[in-house]
């Protein structure tokens, strides 16, 4: 499983987990917040640190605020976010090389960006487990959200399954993204 945040503080991710392993399955999650590895435990577990442009946020945007305000910014904070998600998929997507998976399951976006990435290389499975459609989150006019349609209409099709919530969910999928 590939998670873009800590799945502890995630039920269904932890659900999931709870139901493989009393099946009998082995799981490894690889996810992202205060970095430790886990192996041994209840499943194998590693949490990556989260990738974060500090000179960019603190010292360039010092000089660009006066002259970057309104859509500018937006657009600055935007691709500083863009960057660091990016940066955490490609570091969720290298950890996957030498476990030796059936399959990977990603739990939003850009672990599915991760998982295709890596799925692509060990000739592997690709789960979408979507939650939610993170286009749809927040502002939808906004630069990121903006960004998010274009990823998810790339990167969803090149699941090899996606697992909805719901009916409803499924028909906006299969329209959107032609699954």
């Amino acid at each position: 499983m590939l998670y873009s945040a800590e799945h502890t503080k995630h039920v269904m991710i932890r659900r999931q987990i709870t139901t493989l392993q009393k099946q009998g399955y082995p799981v490894w999650i690889i996810d992202r917040g205060k970095e430790r590895f886990q192996e041994g435990g209840e499943y194998g577990h590693l949490t990556l640190p989260r990738h974060e442009l500090r000179f960019f946020k603190k010292w360039i945007w010092k000089f660009l605020r006066p002259v970057a305000p309104g859509k500018a910014g937006e657009l600055y904070w935007t691709m500083i976010k863009i960057i660091e998600e990016w940066w955490g998929s490609l570091d969720l997507a290298s950890k996957t090389k030498g476990i030796e998976a059936d399959l990977f399951q990603a739990h939003d976006l850009w672990a599915c960006y991760a998982a295709t990435r890596a799925a692509k290389h060990a000739n592997q499975t690709v789960i979408y487990d979507a939650h939610e459609m993170a286009s749809e989150q927040g502002n939808p006019k906004s630069f990121y959200n903006r960004f998010l349609k274009r990823l998810e209409s790339r990167v969803i099709p090149k699941a090899d399954y996606v697992i909805l919530p719901n009916e409803p969910r499924a028909r906006v999928y299969k329209e959107e993204f032609e699954l």
